[in-house]
């Protein structure tokens, strides 16, 4: 991808007491911004630098200070909530149709129960519990009593 802009250069001045100091003496804030922009779009440096005759090492600063703006963490930030968003509507989605493929709600409660202790060590319980679409309190009394027998029967005889 190749982009071919030109701009003239500007050599602006301020008269700042006794002495005189430059203000972007080669590259305008345009400039600046079509170079950084063309770089999120995938251009690499070196075509940027060959494009626009800058140095590498000012493609990299302005690169840098774009970066730490305010306004290019504040769209970040915005336009990474909505992807994640996004993400998390289509895994629910996923699990959704996992879940009734593999017809997890109408399994019978004690197979859910012997299956979630066999992952009990790999994920945790919430998820186990989320995905199985059963009860914590229900694999945390299955964890804490006897699994193999009815316990209350047992003592209660």
């Amino acid at each position: 991808m190749i982009i071919i802009i030109t701009f003239p250069s500007i050599n602006d001045k301020l008269i700042y007491g006794k002495g005189v100091i430059k203000i972007n003496s080669k590259h305008n804030k345009e400039t600046k911004q079509i170079v950084v922009k063309a770089y999120h779009e995938g251009v690499c440096v070196s075509e940027i630098v060959k494009q626009f005759d800058i140095p590498r090492s000012t493609v990299y600063s302005w690169i840098k200070a774009h970066l730490q703006s305010e306004n290019y963490q504040k769209e970040s930030r915005l336009g990474d909530y909505h992807k994640l968003k996004e993400k998390i509507k289509k895994q629910e989605i996923m699990i959704e149709i996992l879940q009734r493929a593999y017809g997890a709600s109408e399994l019978p409660v004690r197979q859910k129960l012997y299956f979630a202790e066999s992952i009990y060590s790999e994920y945790s319980v919430h998820a186990i519990c989320d995905a199985l679409l059963l009860s914590r309190g229900t694999f945390y009394n299955h964890l804490k009593r006897n699994k193999r027998y009815n316990a209350w029967y047992e003592n209660w005889i």
